[in-house]
Protein backbone atom coordinates (compact mmCIF):
# COMPACT_ATOMS: atom_id res chain seq x y z
CA UNK A 1 0.00 0.00 0.00
CA UNK A 2 1.31 3.51 -1.19
CA UNK A 3 1.02 6.70 1.32
CA UNK A 4 -0.11 9.46 -0.57
CA UNK A 5 1.52 12.58 0.54
CA UNK A 6 -1.58 14.68 -0.87
CA UNK A 7 -3.98 13.00 1.20
CA UNK A 8 -5.94 14.78 3.72
CA UNK A 9 -4.98 13.97 7.75
CA UNK A 10 -6.58 11.01 9.17
CA UNK A 11 -6.78 12.42 12.79
CA UNK A 12 -8.16 15.27 14.22
CA UNK A 13 -5.74 17.80 15.81
CA UNK A 14 -7.07 19.35 19.03
CA UNK A 15 -5.26 22.54 19.15
CA UNK A 16 -6.26 22.06 23.12
CA UNK A 17 -4.40 19.27 23.93
CA UNK A 18 -2.01 19.80 26.55
CA UNK A 19 -3.54 22.95 27.89
CA UNK A 20 -4.57 23.40 31.73
CA UNK A 21 -7.98 23.02 31.64
CA UNK A 22 -8.00 26.64 33.49
CA UNK A 23 -6.46 28.05 30.17
CA UNK A 24 -9.31 25.81 28.15
CA UNK A 25 -12.00 27.82 30.38
CA UNK A 26 -10.67 31.09 30.36
CA UNK A 27 -10.16 30.94 26.45
CA UNK A 28 -13.72 29.82 25.74
CA UNK A 29 -15.11 32.56 27.71
CA UNK A 30 -13.02 35.39 26.67
CA UNK A 31 -15.67 36.67 24.12
CA UNK A 32 -18.29 36.78 26.85
CA UNK A 33 -15.84 38.99 29.54
CA UNK A 34 -15.41 41.05 26.45
CA UNK A 35 -18.72 42.09 25.68
CA UNK A 36 -19.40 42.50 29.62
CA UNK A 37 -16.46 44.76 29.78
CA UNK A 38 -17.48 46.68 26.61
CA UNK A 39 -20.61 47.06 28.34
CA UNK A 40 -19.59 48.13 31.41
CA UNK A 41 -17.62 51.14 29.23
CA UNK A 42 -20.73 51.84 27.48
CA UNK A 43 -23.12 52.29 31.36
CA UNK A 44 -20.27 54.44 32.15
CA UNK A 45 -20.53 56.44 28.91
CA UNK A 46 -24.42 56.78 29.37
CA UNK A 47 -23.26 58.02 33.01
CA UNK A 48 -21.37 60.70 31.48
CA UNK A 49 -23.45 61.94 29.37
CA UNK A 50 -26.98 61.63 32.00
CA UNK A 51 -24.82 63.67 34.40
CA UNK A 52 -24.47 65.79 31.52
CA UNK A 53 -27.87 66.60 30.84
CA UNK A 54 -28.60 67.39 34.79
CA UNK A 55 -25.78 70.13 35.26
CA UNK A 56 -27.67 71.53 31.83
CA UNK A 57 -30.82 71.11 33.03
CA UNK A 58 -29.65 72.73 36.60
CA UNK A 59 -28.24 75.75 34.92
CA UNK A 60 -31.95 76.57 33.71
CA UNK A 61 -34.29 78.90 34.94
CA UNK A 62 -36.27 77.16 37.69
CA UNK A 63 -39.65 77.90 35.88
CA UNK A 64 -38.60 75.69 32.97
CA UNK A 65 -37.74 72.83 35.04
CA UNK A 66 -39.75 70.70 37.51
CA UNK A 67 -38.36 69.95 40.71
CA UNK A 68 -36.60 67.17 41.75
CA UNK A 69 -35.42 65.93 37.91
CA UNK A 70 -32.16 67.38 37.52
CA UNK A 71 -31.59 65.60 41.41
CA UNK A 72 -32.93 62.47 39.96
CA UNK A 73 -30.80 62.13 37.00
CA UNK A 74 -27.67 62.80 38.60
CA UNK A 75 -28.75 59.88 40.90
CA UNK A 76 -29.14 57.88 37.57
CA UNK A 77 -26.01 59.12 36.07
CA UNK A 78 -24.03 58.20 39.14
CA UNK A 79 -25.76 54.64 39.57
CA UNK A 80 -24.84 54.25 35.63
CA UNK A 81 -21.50 55.03 36.74
CA UNK A 82 -20.87 52.84 39.68
CA UNK A 83 -22.46 49.94 37.90
CA UNK A 84 -20.15 50.70 34.78
CA UNK A 85 -17.26 50.31 37.07
CA UNK A 86 -18.06 47.42 38.51
CA UNK A 87 -19.14 45.76 35.24
CA UNK A 88 -15.59 47.03 34.01
CA UNK A 89 -14.13 44.91 36.94
CA UNK A 90 -16.46 42.04 36.56
CA UNK A 91 -18.04 42.22 39.53
CA UNK A 92 -20.12 39.79 41.24
CA UNK A 93 -23.26 42.72 42.48
CA UNK A 94 -23.58 44.33 39.49
CA UNK A 95 -25.82 41.61 37.61
CA UNK A 96 -28.83 42.52 39.02
CA UNK A 97 -28.57 46.21 38.84
CA UNK A 98 -27.05 46.77 35.41
CA UNK A 99 -30.05 43.80 34.40
CA UNK A 100 -32.55 47.24 35.95
CA UNK A 101 -30.76 49.40 34.32
CA UNK A 102 -30.82 48.29 31.21
CA UNK A 103 -34.71 48.00 31.38
CA UNK A 104 -34.31 51.45 32.30
CA UNK A 105 -33.32 51.92 29.10
CA UNK A 106 -35.23 49.74 27.38
CA UNK A 107 -37.72 52.84 27.31
CA UNK A 108 -35.57 55.31 25.94
CA UNK A 109 -36.29 54.39 21.81
CA UNK A 110 -34.39 53.88 19.42
CA UNK A 111 -30.56 53.99 21.26
CA UNK A 112 -31.68 52.80 24.94
CA UNK A 113 -34.07 49.97 23.30
CA UNK A 114 -31.51 48.66 21.05
CA UNK A 115 -28.38 49.07 23.65
CA UNK A 116 -30.97 48.03 26.35
CA UNK A 117 -31.78 44.91 24.95
CA UNK A 118 -28.14 43.67 23.87
CA UNK A 119 -27.68 44.15 27.42
CA UNK A 120 -30.10 42.21 28.55
CA UNK A 121 -29.23 39.69 26.22
CA UNK A 122 -25.22 39.52 27.20
CA UNK A 123 -26.51 39.72 31.10
CA UNK A 124 -28.62 37.12 30.85
CA UNK A 125 -26.80 34.16 29.51
CA UNK A 126 -25.76 31.43 31.17
CA UNK A 127 -21.83 32.02 30.77
CA UNK A 128 -22.59 35.71 32.38
CA UNK A 129 -23.08 34.49 35.34
CA UNK A 130 -20.16 32.76 35.36
CA UNK A 131 -17.95 34.99 34.10
CA UNK A 132 -19.01 37.18 36.81
CA UNK A 133 -18.74 34.16 39.65
CA UNK A 134 -15.79 34.27 42.30
CA UNK A 135 -14.97 31.07 40.49
CA UNK A 136 -14.29 33.18 37.19
CA UNK A 137 -12.16 35.52 39.02
CA UNK A 138 -9.94 32.77 40.75
CA UNK A 139 -9.90 31.26 36.92
CA UNK A 140 -8.89 34.83 35.72
CA UNK A 141 -6.00 35.26 38.51
CA UNK A 142 -4.36 31.63 37.64
CA UNK A 143 -4.65 32.92 33.74
CA UNK A 144 -2.95 36.06 33.51
CA UNK A 145 -1.18 35.61 30.40
CA UNK A 146 -4.49 35.05 28.48
CA UNK A 147 -5.30 38.42 26.87
CA UNK A 148 -8.22 39.46 24.34
CA UNK A 149 -7.12 40.86 21.80
CA UNK A 150 -9.24 43.57 19.50
CA UNK A 151 -9.83 42.45 16.15
CA UNK A 152 -8.13 44.78 13.40
CA UNK A 153 -11.25 45.15 11.88
CA UNK A 154 -12.59 46.50 15.02
CA UNK A 155 -10.11 49.55 14.79
CA UNK A 156 -10.90 50.08 11.34
CA UNK A 157 -14.44 50.11 11.43
CA UNK A 158 -14.00 52.54 15.19
CA UNK A 159 -11.18 54.76 12.89
CA UNK A 160 -14.65 55.44 10.60
CA UNK A 161 -17.05 56.12 12.73
CA UNK A 162 -15.22 58.40 14.48
CA UNK A 163 -14.29 59.76 11.41
CA UNK A 164 -17.71 60.57 10.53
CA UNK A 165 -18.77 61.73 13.84
CA UNK A 166 -16.15 64.18 13.25
CA UNK A 167 -17.41 65.19 10.19
CA UNK A 168 -20.71 65.30 11.11
CA UNK A 169 -20.26 67.57 14.15
CA UNK A 170 -18.00 70.22 11.98
CA UNK A 171 -21.20 70.14 9.54
CA UNK A 172 -23.91 71.00 12.14
CA UNK A 173 -20.95 73.74 13.73
CA UNK A 174 -21.23 75.62 10.30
Amino acid sequence: MEINPYAPPQTELDASAGMPEVDKIRRSHLAIEGGIQSMGSVFMLVSLLVLLGAVALSSLPADKVKPGIPTLLAGLGLAYGVVGFGIRRLQTWTRIPAVILSVVGLFRFPMGTLLGGLCLFTLLRTKAGFVLSPAYRDIMQTTPHIKRKTSPVVWVLLVILLAVLWWVAGMNSV
